[in-house]
């Protein structure tokens, strides 16, 4: 099945998710702001399937919307976005580059705004180097939260096309806080052993 895919967002991972999910045969288009560029233009030069267009034409023509900004800046795109009912809504917000203990709801938010109740918070724990083509045949995760049942079995779709062996659903709404600790514990792990993390670059 051939899905219309926004990716809201303007950094690596919103680069390396189009890629894959345009590779799979999905349609993609990157929503930017008013009078922003994508900051790898020639990316749709390499395929027919992908675009950029601003935020509010991006959720109108998506079945499937992935929100990449920092959480300050996701009420902003839920009202851009307008409209959303019964679309899906994957919140990828990674609060652990930000202040964990200032910890925001974007989830809450986002259904507040858009008028859909298909919500998810996913990626949260991912950099964007785990969603390049794995190096090894390590078997590779991802963890999904939140009430929808439409929207988790959508990413356990998608995570063959990104790569993944296994989309695992951690529970519901109250489980997206043990996510962002999840995250929090997987950046604290590579930065105890020494290993480089490679920034993402800012949106």
């Amino acid at each position: 099945m051939t899905l219309n895919i926004a990716i809201i967002g303007n950094g690596k991972i919103a680069e390396v998710l189009a890629t894959k999910l345009a590779l799979g045969g999905h349609n993609i288009c990157i929503g930017l702001k008013e009078g922003e560029k994508f900051y790898d233009q020639p990316l749709f030069d390499t395929f027919t399937n992908m675009q950029d267009c601003s935020i509010e034409d991006a959720g109108s023509m998506a079945d499937l919307v992935i929100i990449a900004v920092p959480p300050k800046d996701v009420r902003e795109v839920a009202y851009w976005l307008g409209d959303m009912k019964g679309k899906v809504i994957v919140d990828m917000t990674s609060t652990y580059f930000y202040d964990l203990s200032n910890y925001i709801n974007t989830v809450n938010a986002i259904k507040a705004i858009s008028g859909t109740q298909h919500i998810v918070k996913c990626f949260s724990a991912v950099d964007y180097m785990e969603l390049l083509p794995a190096a090894t045949k390590d078997r590779r995760s991802i963890f999904v939260a939140g009430n929808s049942k439409k929207g988790k079995e959508v990413m356990r779709w998608l995570a063959a096309d990104l790569d993944f062996d296994t989309c695992y659903d951690m529970g519901e709404e109250e489980a997206i806080a043990s996510l962002e600790q999840m995250a929090m514990t997987w950046m604290n792990s590579v930065l105890s052993h020494e290993k480089v993390l490679v920034p993402v670059k800012k949106y």
